[in-house]
């Protein structure tokens, strides 16, 4: 019989301006505490609480308390089940994975992809260079979208405009989901077959579940103030999808490729306008160079996607389906001991909407990290992201972990 435990507890500290005046300089902290362990090789379990405040009120809905990572896994020689609840990804893609059905968002800051976790249980049988493995989310669970007018990040129109009357500003809020049901009626599948040769692997997945997004939203109340205010109160309603895809990764010397497909069928009511069935799909390569004249390793990446939606869907934010084509690129480089240098960018080829993401990290000692960084949003009036034009900003972090080990 053996024992093995490791426990945590993280520090951060944020802090955040926006180039747009008008728009609250704001800071964040989080804590994260957690536990993770092993019992006679055969049993393992971890688990982290998440705290995050907020020092002022800038956004106050992402001042929450939540469970991020507290799960238990039994493995038996070839089979190994595991309970609880965690960020779940499927995919070999960077971002933007077609085939990652149970990718679940924080969506209150769109840019900083932040995942969250389902309540999951999961068998995995492995056989020989073979894995298959068997989800259930027992509840489903949507994205987390941003109801909060003071949010610089919020998804919904800030004005409505009544021809021939006025425009008024707008504050939109959740009413009640109407579909799927909040009990196991909702519950969503998935079956995922792996397969490792060598430098190439290759995956299969097909999934029955809910979008997480809402495919569409119900006006449930109107209600106009004397000040020119309108309150718009929104049902939401999250249609039944069917997924099937695949994936592979193929290692040629220091350089990576990554390819990804999905079919989606979305199952739409006779009285709504039918959304046909959609592909979706990406292609990606990475290179890594060792000791240039920039710093000890230069990483490279670079990835297309497109979208084969028809884009039908009636909602009032077009965050499910913002792009046909488009390129995300990375270049991480440590130019100095202690030092890493990351530059993101995104860009969809239509719209021409597009943000660049810098970060500078230093780590002086063990277990403390700290960094500076911005953001630029870019694009037309009437793009996905050109809306968020004014949200540039300059981000600095704080951090640090302690761990013990018994």
């Amino acid at each position: 019989m053996s024992y093995a435990a490791e426990s945590f507890l993280t520090i951060q500290c944020e802090g955040e301006q926006f180039r747009d005046s008008g728009l609250k300089e704001y800071t964040r902290s989080a804590v994260e505490v957690g536990v993770s362990g092993s019992y006679d090789d055969g049993i393992r379990f971890h688990t982290s609480l998440d705290l995050r405040g907020i020092a002022d009120s800038a956004l106050p809905e992402r001042d929450r308390v939540f469970i991020r990572d507290a799960a238990i896994g039994i493995g038996l020689e070839s089979v190994e089940f595991t309970i609880g609840r965690r960020i779940l990804s499927t995919g070999r893609l960077d971002v933007l994975q077609p085939t990652n059905v149970f990718l679940r968002r924080d969506l209150t800051d769109p840019i900083e992809n932040c995942r969250e976790p389902l309540w999951m249980a999961e068998t995995a049988l492995y056989i020989d260079r073979a894995t298959a493995t068997f989800t259930w989310i027992p509840l489903f669970e949507p994205d987390i979208l941003s109801w909060e007018t003071k949010n610089p990040w919020r998804l919904f129109p800030k004005t409505i405009n009544t021809p021939g009357i006025d425009t008024f500003k707008t504050e939109y809020r959740h009413g009640k989901r109407i579909e799927p049901s909040e009990d196991l009626r909702s519950s969503e599948f998935a079956l995922q077959c792996d397969w490792y040769a060598g430098r190439f692997d290759l995956g299969i997945v097909a999934a029955k579940g809910f979008s997480r997004l809402p495919t569409w939203f119900e006006t449930d109340a109107i209600t106009e103030y004397p000040d020119e205010r309108v309150v718009v109160e929104l049902d939401t309603v999250h249609r039944p999808i069917t997924v099937m895809g695949g994936d592979f990764a193929y290692v040629w010397g220091s350089t990576t490729f990554r390819a990804e497909m999905a079919y989606t069928w979305v199952s739409i009511p006779p009285d709504r306008p039918e959304e046909n069935a959609y592909l979706t799909g990406g292609i990606s390569a990475d290179y890594t160079f060792s000791e240039t004249f920039l710093g000890k390793y230069l990483s490279l990446s670079a990835q297309y996607n497109f979208d084969g939606a028809s884009r039908q869907m009636e909602s009032y934010v077009d965050y499910q389906h913002f792009f046909r084509h488009a390129g995300f690129f990375r270049c991480s480089v440590e130019p100095a001991p202690d030092f890493d240098l990351t530059l993101e960018a995104f860009i969809n080829v239509v719209d021409t909407d597009n943000y660049l993401n810098f970060e500078l990290a230093w780590s002086p000692i063990p277990r403390l990290r700290s960094s500076i960084g911005a953001v630029s949003v870019n694009g037309p009036d009437d793009s996905f992201l050109g809306v968020y034009r004014e949200n540039d900003r300059i981000r600095i972090a704080l951090g640090y972990t302690w761990t013990t080990v018994q």
